[in-house]
């Protein structure tokens, strides 16, 4: 495996493609294997994109344990496995390794919130019918999984984590992608949601409301 930290996206090799196998459904390798193409963020692209952002989150969901909470206590040699089963359908160069494994971690958080958010926060719509997520889930999830999974999403320490970890991610995404025609934009939803005491003193969310004219908050124009 390459030592690249990963942040260069371009293929070292180019894997050998005959005529044939170079058609408007992708690319091939000879031994028959997808070419996946990257942009210059890391991101697939081509023929084979969504397919392959697919089967990578069908190997994650199917090789973590959801009771795992943090990625970086994923075994190593898991990891390792789980790439190799992608090298075995996809050719992927290995200078993609730590940023393909980095989505995976971000694959198994969002797997764990949609679970929590369809069927035990019950929040999201999961389609009519769909019964317990271990059913729904049948080879990925067993009852005692699910059960253990539901049983620590109940205790005080998770609530309070989960609490600061929207409160965290908030306060992360505003600062830097707002003016105060932003913050006073996202104020009234703060207010409703609870959170504006922890964002903002009175005193700022005065000085914000007071620095922004009419002329600089957006309209729908029909």
């Amino acid at each position: 495996m390459s030592d690249s930290d990963g942040d260069d996206f371009i293929l070292n090799e180019e894997p050998h493609v005959t005529a044939e196998e170079h058609s408007s459904s992708g690319r091939r390798t000879s031994d028959g294997k997808k070419i996946v193409d990257f942009d210059k963020n890391g991101q697939p692209v081509g023929a084979w994109a969504e397919k392959f952002k697919s089967f990578v989150g069908k190997i994650v969901r199917a090789r973590v344990n959801i009771n795992i909470e943090s990625w970086k206590h994923v075994p190593e040699s898991l990891k390792l496995q789980m790439w190799k089963e992608i090298q075995d359908e996809y050719f992927v160069d290995d200078t993609m390794y730590k940023l393909t494994i980095k989505k995976m971690g971000k694959l198994h958080r969002d797997f764990r919130n949609r679970l929590r958010t369809g069927f035990f926060y019950k929040t999201r719509p999961i389609g009519q019918d769909s019964g317990e997520a271990y059913v729904k889930y049948k080879g990925i999830l067993t009852q005692d999984v699910w059960e253990d999974f539901i049983a620590r999403s109940m205790t005080p320490e998770f609530q309070e984590l989960s609490d600061k970890n929207k409160q965290a991610a908030l306060l992360n995404i505003y600062p830097h992608h707002m003016g105060r025609s932003g913050y006073a934009l996202s104020i009234p939803k703060w207010k409703d949601q609870g959170l504006l005491d922890q964002f903002l003193t009175k005193s700022e969310v005065d000085s914000t409301k007071s620095s922004v004219s009419s002329d600089d908050i957006p309209r729908h124009v029909s």
